[in-house]
């Protein structure tokens, strides 16, 4: 299938054909008869007069004398009129006055008066040229000719006859209607183009188009004949106008096609647009027509120069020419030399002949198509290059989303087993949620392993990875194999297994059961915890599982957190797996919670203290209290277990303040006591390992005792061993300075732990309390009863009071005297009670002067 460029290049060179064809025609007729053949007497004459006085002989038809301002007279003599050659023509069509006179003899037979600058009907002959019908006679006969013209004078003069004349104008029709027709279908073509590609050098040169075939047209006298032709001065004028208007278009043309106007060159070009605009609208003044048709004639020719130098300079400079550019110098070649030729033969240097008078036509004919053609070459080059730059950019688009989506994946998967990570799963839960039936339930099955620093210190860095890959692609694997796991992945490999971070695996189950059976839980664990093999040396894996039940409308987030805190409580509490439980207070979100009211309650004074009695079990009298911290939560209306928020503010900044505050109410306490009682006994605060591990309690007590005047004799500080695990440097000195205040030091939950007997020798402690571990089962002859006594025994030989805690039956209290212990406290005696409580509670058995008979 032909393409439109080549069904138009094919029209374009059909009409040149026919052009070129009604060329050869209208050169293939009889020349026509010059005046010579018929006469050899010729004479002419320039002169303002009547009739010129001088006569000069000339030889030449063409008769050419440039621009002349007089009159031109010619004196043709015939001795025998030729009887077939009946027409005078001047072959050309350019003079403003032309009068010929017949005379017979001295008889005056006829006179003819035309012009250009004379209605075009007014001409004896219809024609483009000049033409005299003249009067036949046998008798010697004398033409005399005057002619005048502001423009360029030449009288080519012949003598033809009808038939030939009416052959030639309508060969010369065709001609004019071929070229008229060619030049148009350029034009529209171009306008097409330019409307459909949107390129504006087709508009140029569609304006370039239609003034150089109105300039040519005008040339030949059709636009004068056709549509002018009562107006004569006009048509002048507008000659003028043309010549420079097509200079004009041409400057712009090219000036945009070779995309020079914004350059040095196109600034040049400009000016020169300018300098024709100016003279086309002078062409409209009177009696200018003789100096502009002359520049005129200068404009086109300079123009058409440019338009070459511009155009071989392309070539010359540009490395990557191409056909188009070759096209585009050979049309402006033609034109130049068409443009050139048909000067010279206006001026006469160039004989009167038909291809010479239409050089312009034909030349405008080939340029006109050769710059189409490369139009059409540099649309082609322009449509290639946007076509490649479009598939580069597809290409690079292409490449930037596959890098995009590289960055993507590894930004969203882990990069050694590249399971895919939290940010996965948080963005496919809405789709995840969406997919789930109602009455299905969902479960966060969190992995987390717990030796991987283990086996990094005994087996380096590469064998653990080596592990985490491993456990990685057995998770993957055996979540494959379960239908209740679900798919997250969806958009990469559908995968069922989330790496929440380095020891973090996930997956979530969707079951009608509430909770997921023990059985699937523990072959999961059985499977992942399988030795690894490495370079021969089986790695032993060690993981814990994490669980969280809920209904499909949890938040993700939360759902992750609470399967991590599970699995964390697992592995602290050393078990395999753990299912979250709210009541269990594991929660990190719960604790934070927690601690916020503790501290709102702790700065408002919102906090209890209870004072639980030490009894002397030989007398049944009172020693001391131990102060305890209580804390009602008005929030939730409950009281809260100390061993609940007590681990929570020990790992915050809010042990200091809560020291602080228990040591001031406890030697309020005192003050009271002695206000009420007239007596007074110990008071034992706890203190945190964090309260030794700078001066803050030292001045705190400092302070206390100076606001209440309260000894420090009469305070008991327990502390328990974890105090002194690490660094213990610093306790010790706490410790010291305390007990060189005159306070005494107690070793609590004496019995739990893994006591150093060095503790016992390096620090000042006053009092053992031995933990009611030992007590609850406590039985004559058991292993505890033994540890018991032999406690008692060793803090005697060290000089330390025995303090035993949680006596709660008599039982155990006669056990302990059979032991020799010195003083208890527990349930037996009385629980923890507030001051004004305890005060009561004093007063009722200080009267019986024992607690216990």
């Amino acid at each position: 299938m032909l393409s439109p460029k080549s069904v138009i290049c094919s029209l374009a060179f059909i009409l040149f054909l026919a052009l070129v064809y009604a060329w050869n025609t209208i050169s293939s007729y009889p020349s026509l008869e010059t005046i010579e053949q018929s006469s050899g007497s010729l004479l002419y004459a320039f002169s303002e007069d009547d009739q010129p006085k001088q006569w000069h002989e000339t030889n030449s038809s063409s008769l050419a004398f440039g621009y002349k301002s007089k009159p031109l007279w010619l004196k043709v003599s015939f001795d025998s009129f030729p009887e077939d050659s009946p027409l005078l023509i001047i072959d050309y069509g350019l003079l403003d006055h032309v009068t010929v006179s017949q005379f017979e003899g001295e008889r005056l037979i006829a006179t003819w008066e035309t012009g250009d600058m004379l209605p075009f009907d007014q001409r004896p002959y219809l024609s483009d040229r000049f033409v005299f019908p003249l009067v036949f006679s046998n008798q010697q006969t004398e033409l005399l000719i005057r002619v005048q013209s502001e423009g360029t004078l030449k009288v080519p003069l012949y003598l033809s006859n009808h038939f030939v004349e009416d052959q030639r104008a309508q060969y010369t029709a065709i001609l004019m209607g071929g070229y008229s027709g060619f030049m148009m279908l350029m034009f529209l073509i171009s306008v097409m183009v330019s409307t459909i590609y949107r390129d504006r050098n087709y508009l140029f040169y569609a304006a370039y188009v239609g003034a150089m075939a109105c300039f040519n047209l005008q040339l030949a006298g059709v636009l004068f004949q056709w549509l002018w032709s009562n107006a004569p001065s006009f048509n002048a004028s507008i000659t003028a106008s043309i010549i420079f208007l097509t200079a004009a278009s041409q400057i712009v043309f090219i000036a945009f096609y070779l995309k020079l106007y914004n350059d040095r060159i196109g600034r040049y070009m400009r000016l020169f647009v300018a300098y024709c605009l100016i003279l086309s609208s002078l062409s409209f003044i009177p009696g200018l027509y003789r100096y502009l048709s002359l520049l005129g004639v200068l404009t086109i020719i300079s123009s058409n120069v440019i338009a070459v130098i511009l155009a071989t300079r392309r070539i010359w400079v540009d490395q990557n020419r191409d056909a188009s550019d070759w096209f585009f110098l050979t049309g402006w070649s033609c034109m130049l030399i068409g443009i050139v030729v048909s000067a010279l033969g206006v001026s006469g240097v160039l004989p009167s002949s038909s291809a010479i008078n239409n050089a312009a036509v034909i030349a405008s004919s080939l340029e006109v198509f050769f710059l189409l053609a490369a139009l059409f070459e540099r649309n082609q080059k322009d449509r290639s290059q946007r076509l490649e730059a479009i598939s580069q950019g597809l290409e690079e688009s292409r490449k930037r989303e596959q890098a995009e989506r590289h960055l993507v994946f590894q930004a969203t998967h882990h990069p050694l087993s590249l399971l895919p990570k939290k940010e996965i799963l948080t963005h496919e839960w809405g789709r995840l949620q969406h997919s789930l039936l109602p009455n299905q339930h969902v479960t966060m099955v969190v992995i987390h392993i717990t030796g991987y620093y283990k086996q990094i210190a005994t087996f380096g860095h590469d064998a653990a990875e080596h592990m985490l890959k491993t456990i990685h692609v057995r998770t993957s694997a055996l979540a494959k194999r379960y239908d209740f796991i679900c798919s997250i992945d969806s958009q990469w490999d559908d995968e069922r297994v989330i790496a929440l971070d380095t020891l973090d695996l996930c997956f979530v189950t969707s079951t009608r059961s509430p909770e997921l059976p023990d059985a699937f839980i523990q072959s999961v664990f059985s499977e992942l915890s399988k030795p690894v093999t490495y370079k021969d040396v089986a790695l032993d894996i060690e993981l814990v599982i994490g669980l969280c039940a809920s209904s499909t409308k949890t938040d993700i987030i939360g759902l992750i957190r609470k399967a991590q805190v599970a699995a964390n409580e697992a592995h602290r509490r050393n078990i395999h797996n753990l299912r979250y439980n709210d009541r269990e207070g594991i929660d990190p979100e719960h604790s934070y919670w927690l601690l916020e009211r503790f501290k709102s309650a702790l700065e408002s004074n919102a906090l209890d203290m209870h004072f639980q009695p030490q009894v002397c079990l030989n007398t049944g009298s009172i020693i001391g209290v131990e102060a305890l911290i209580r804390w009602y939560d008005t929030e939730l209306e409950k009281w809260q277990p100390p061993d609940i928020f007590i681990p929570l503010v020990e790992q915050s900044s809010l042990i200091s303040p809560l020291t602080d505050y228990v040591i001031n109410r406890a030697c309020d306490f005192l003050v009271a006591f002695k206000e009420n009682f007239a007596s007074t006994f110990k008071v034992s605060v706890n203190l945190s390992v964090k309260n030794l591990q700078d001066e803050t309690v030292l001045k705190a007590l400092e302070n206390v005792t100076k606001r209440t005047g309260v000894n420090v004799g009469e305070l008991e500080f327990e502390v328990t061993e974890t105090a002194f695990m690490g660094d213990a440097r610093l306790p010790k000195v706490i410790l010291s300075k305390l007990a060189e205040l005159g306070a005494s030091i107690a070793l609590d939950d004496f019995g739990t732990g893994y006591t150093s007997i060095n503790y016992l020798r390096e620090l000042p402690f006053t009092a053992l309390k031995i933990d009611k571990s030992l007590i609850l089962n406590l039985s004559e002859g058991s292993k505890e009863y033994k540890l018991v006594a032999a406690s008692i025994k060793m803090a005697e030989a060290l000089e330390m009071d025995v303090v035993i805690e949680g006596i709660e039956t008599s039982e155990v209290l006669n056990l302990l005297n059979i032991a020799e212990a010195g003083f208890g406290q527990g349930y037996l005696f009385s629980k923890a009670l507030p001051q004004d409580e305890f005060f009561t509670w004093y007063k009722q058995n200080y009267q019986k002067g024992m607690i216990v008979r």
